[in-house]
This record gives structure tokens, sequence and C-alpha cells, in this order.
């Protein structure tokens, strides 16, 4: 039993599918959502992508948003039905690396 699986948070990490990656999945919506700063002082809204295979949504930024974009067009809401490859991988930030899902396209749909 994993402590990070046990005792996971309200998104997909990259602990919830080391053991299954890579992995394709379908997505099925695309949200924003309102989520407490680190220091719980403020809100800021981030986006959330659903998919078919997994109850909880995965957080993603600017950089994961336009490898869809790219692939599935500008408009958010016309990637829902299209396929999404999940991938974990090493990721510094402030010093520290952490394990994060990043986002590829299957070959199959690649232009």
């Amino acid at each position: 039993m994993k402590f990070s699986k046990e005792f996971g948070g309200r998104y997909l990490t990259a602990a919830d599918i080391e053991d299954i990656q890579p992995v394709v999945v379908t997505i099925t919506n695309v949200d924003r959502e309102e989520v407490a700063s680190r220091d719980k002082k403020e809100k800021r809204a981030v986006h959330v992508l659903y998919t078919d295979r997994f109850e909880k949504g995965i957080r993603f930024g600017k950089m994961m948003a336009k490898v869809l974009a790219d692939a599935y067009g500008d408009e958010m809401d016309d990637w829902q039905g299209h396929p999404v490859e999940l991938v974990t991988q090493d990721q510094e930030y402030g010093g520290e690396v952490y394990r994060v899902i990043r986002f590829r396209i299957p070959k199959a749909q690649k232009k």
C-alpha cells in the first residue's frame, strides 16, 4: 500500500499512474476550477482535464495545453473525444524535483 495513493488529493497525480503509464485516455471534458493558493489566503483558477478512464481530473498548465491545442485546435471544448497519452516525468520547480504527469499525442493521431 502506497501513502501517495491512499492519501491522494482531489486531482490525479503521477503516483496514480506510475505503474500503468503510458496510458491512453479519451478526453471527456476540460474545466476551469477554483483552488486555494499555496498559502490558502486566495483562490485562483486552474485548468483541469477529465478523461474516460479516471474519476479524478488532471491539472495542467500552458505547456500541456499547447500540446493539445497543436493537435486538436485552439478551442478547448473541441478537445472532447480525442485521445491523449499520459506519461510521467521528473520536473524541477523551486529547486526541488517532482514527478509530474505530461500529455503526449498518440502516434496514430499526429498530423
